[in-house]
């Protein structure tokens, strides 16, 4: 969300990529300390498979995540939050598919984020990018993808993720 004053805010539930992450980094582990070479050839591997699977059937389930699907089961474990719309400048709805932007150097090649302002510019960068660019957002994940064929860089389960963008400009 970025507010009227130029200030942007990142909304997220840490909760919903817990079991993934630490499945990917448990990937890593297995390509880094078992001489599997790669976190692509680790992530296909039928124990990651398995183990993928144990969590999707987690949806919706205890211990494991919500989602919202057909069920209605995950709506009340939704995050939900009331905000002023008059000291809102725009907002970006969006899928955990582009959350590998956020990781990318492309965005302040070389800079490294050493303040809460320097976090803020690159997250304005990319918000102003979703909100008037999203192709153009989309675009430069599946470059870095690409540049990324061992996917040690951006660790993932797949090529590309989904990945739904919901941008609104507040007038």
């Amino acid at each position: 969300m970025k507010y009227k004053d130029s200030n942007v805010k990142l909304y997220t539930n840490p909760e919903l990529t817990k079991l993934d992450n630490n499945l990917l980094n448990y990937i890593r582990q297995i390509a880094t300390e078992e001489g599997v070479g790669s976190v692509r050839k680790a992530a296909s591997l039928p124990l990651i498979a398995t183990e993928k699977l144990v969590n999707r059937n987690l949806k919706n389930q205890k211990g494991g995540y919500p989602i919202l699907d057909l069920s209605r089961v995950g709506i009340p474990h939704g995050s939900y939050r009331i905000f002023n719309a008059g000291i809102i400048e725009s907002l970006v709805l969006m899928t955990d598919g582009i959350v590998d932007l956020y990781k990318m150097d492309s965005f302040n090649p070389g800079h490294s984020y050493t303040s809460d302002n320097d976090v803020n510019q690159m997250q304005t960068s990319i918000h102003d990018l979703l909100i008037e660019e999203p192709l153009s957002a989309v675009a430069t994940l599946k470059e870095e993808y690409e540049a990324d064929p061992e996917w040690n860089k951006y660790p993932r389960f797949k090529e590309i993720d989904d990945i739904t963008i919901l941008g609104l400009s507040i007038g």
